[in-house]
Parts: structure tokens; sequence; C-alpha cells
């Protein structure tokens, strides 16, 4: 029994893939200097126990001010 099997010519599907990557892998590099120029302010202690000052950190009494603490005082 013969099948009938075509012929892929892959060389265009794997330039388009090497493309792809290519701009994933910009992509990924771009959002890390975004997140590391632009530090989330709603962050929660768990994510920030790992990271270091970044000198953009809110305290009150000595204390870091809890997400959203900005936004609810003005809100009131």
């Amino acid at each position: 029994m013969t099948e009938d099997v075509r012929d892929f010519d892959t060389t265009g599907m794997e330039e388009q893939l090497a493309h792809s990557q290519h701009l994933i892998d910009e992509a990924k590099v771009a959002a890390a200097e975004l997140a590391e120029s632009n530090p989330d302010p709603y962050e929660t202690d768990a994510e920030a126990k790992d990271d270091e000052a970044s000198g953009f950190e809110s305290f009150e009494d000595g204390r870091p001010a809890k997400p959203g603490a900005v936004r609810a005082a003005r809100e009131g």
C-alpha cells in the first residue's frame, strides 16, 4: 500500500519561525527594560520581597505604603 505523501518546502516556514522568534526575543528584552524603568506600584508584598529597593518607594511612619494607598487617599 503506497500513500500519497506531498513533499513540503519548509524553508519559508523555518525562516518565518526564526523571524517570529527574533521578534519575541526583542519583545522580552523591551519588556524587561520597561519593567526595570517603571516599577509596578501595585506589586504584592510577595513579589516585592525579592526585589531590591529602587528609591521610588513611598514610606509613611517608616513603613512602606500599601498598594493603592495614594489612590484611596485621593478618592476619600
